[in-house]
């Protein structure tokens, strides 16, 4: 095939731009709350979990905190608040059609449930996190969770 016909010379692809599929994947748990399996190539590591929304992420990480009691009780609330300020700015920006059609390539950041990074010391954590990355990132990724990990 000539060099000028490939679809990186044409625009389609970037070594550097989010992959547009996994873009897509993303979009979609943002804006349905639809869940999925799903394992991660990051920098030479692999990361597993569930690909959840990002208000989804926001608002769980929020109750995390509150139910971790670890800090003074003013800053945790304080803290968590603004988490749910996070969570509905997503719940709002990924709800509304119109700033949907308008902006649809806004995702930067996916969220995983139940997250595990895997090292030559197995897993971590052992039981699992909630994680945030960012999508340009990724190198590559695979359907379905990484089994025994939690």
């Amino acid at each position: 095939m000539p060099a000028d016909l490939t679809p990186e010379a044409g625009g389609v692809e970037s070594d550097l731009a989010p992959d547009n599929v996994f873009s897509m994947l993303v979009h979609v748990a943002n804006t349905s709350d639809v869940e999925m399996g799903i394992t991660l190539h990051v920098h030479g590591q692999m990361v597993t979990g569930r690909l959840i929304s990002g208000n989804t992420y926001w608002s769980e990480s929020a109750a995390d905190l509150r139910e971790s009691g670890k800090g003074p009780t003013e800053l945790i609330e304080a803290m968590a608040e603004s988490m749910e300020r996070v969570a509905e700015e997503y719940r709002a920006t990924y709800t509304d059609s119109e700033t949907v059609a308008e902006h649809p390539s806004m995702t930067a950041f996916l969220h995983l449930r139940n997250a595990h990074t895997l090292g030559p010391q197995g897993p971590t954590p052992t039981d699992g996190a909630l994680w945030r990355g960012r999508l340009s990132s990724v190198d590559g990724f695979t359907f379905g969770e990484l089994k025994g990990m939690s």
